[in-house]
């Protein structure tokens, strides 16, 4: 269990279209952070669409199509990784971590990584849990706030996107 958790400064009322998009592997536990990730969007008036990929590895595909659309203001990213016997979990970890941060940097959107690599099954049930930890709201809440942040940016220095 962390120490700390991240505090949220958000305004009400500013909408903006988010993208959830899950790995169907381990799918109990993205499920559940997609459904607080949506919930928490939701009661705060966001727009919302879900996507599902067959695992993490998908994820930064998924996300550039979408960001290329022009039509979200953000993507979520959720899968759960764990160890094995062998290095196949730094690698799927390591390159879907890059992956999503690519194409946050090419596309200039913010693409939120979800993905929870684990040791076992009781560390993915913590941190996926709306009754713990609960990862898929406090992805979501980083999400709008990261964009509003962003928006603030765009509107005091006249940014223009393209």
């Amino acid at each position: 269990m962390r120490e700390s958790k991240p505090q949220f400064n958000i305004s009400k009322g500013s909408v903006a279209t988010f993208a959830i998009v899950t790995a169907s592997w381990n799918s109990e536990f993205n499920q559940e952070m997609a459904d607080s990730a949506k919930a928490a969007l939701e009661v705060l008036g966001q727009s919302v669409e879900v996507f599902t990929v067959p695992g993490a590895l998908e994820l930064p595909i998924m996300a550039q199509q979408l960001a290329q659309t022009g039509d979200v203001d953000a993507v979520i990213c959720f899968a759960t990784i764990f160890r094995g016997e062998t290095m196949h979990f730094e690698l799927v970890a390591n390159e879907s971590a890059r992956g999503l941060m690519d194409v946050s940097l090419t596309f200039n959107i913010p693409i939120l990584n979800g993905v929870l690599a684990c040791e076992n099954k009781e560390q993915a049930e913590t941190r996926a849990s709306r009754t713990k930890e609960d990862k898929g709201k406090e992805v979501a809440l980083s999400a709008i706030a990261l964009v509003q942040q962003i928006a603030q940016i765009d509107n005091r220095y006249h940014v223009v996107q393209g």
